[in-house]
């Protein structure tokens, strides 16, 4: 495989991920708000202000056009889990989905052809480097 989508897999995958991305800001904006710690709520904090410039970086992504609107098919949204707020369970959870969202957008990148598209590359390489960074204070809070 040469890394390369059509524009309609590009479209999918990038909505796909910025659904995931304001998933993620609406959950940690939330317990930001009523985590136990400073500590807490400033890695939720973060992490909010994170997701809130992926869900805009992987709009900017979103090709226009009208054949855009098919659904990307069943994709499980990652935060339907994160129902038990900010609690030590909840905090390790929140930690596991965001590693997972890292490991899945890690195996993208690496298969992504930057050469064909480039401003893809990009957008990937931000916020993979986001959600790493999350990630570690996630798991010094856990």
């Amino acid at each position: 495989m040469d890394g390369s989508l059509t524009i309609v897999e590009l479209a999918a995958r990038c909505r796909h991920y910025r659904d995931r991305s304001a998933s993620l800001f609406e959950v940690s904006g939330k317990w930001s708000a009523t985590a136990g710690s400073a500590a807490e709520r400033i890695v939720l904090a973060r992490l909010c202000t994170h997701a809130s410039d992926h869900v805009t970086w992987w709009s900017q992504r979103l090709p226009e056009g009208d054949w855009q609107s098919p659904e990307p098919g069943p994709l499980e949204d990652l935060t339907e889990d994160l129902t038990e707020g900010p609690t030590p369970q909840g905090l390790v959870r929140l930690c596991l989905v965001v590693d997972e969202l890292a490991a899945e957008l890690s195996r993208w990148a690496a298969e992504h052809d930057a050469d064909v598209d480039a401003p893809t590359a990009r957008v990937l390489e931000l916020v993979l480097t986001d959600l790493r960074r999350d990630s570690a204070d996630l798991h010094a809070i856990t």
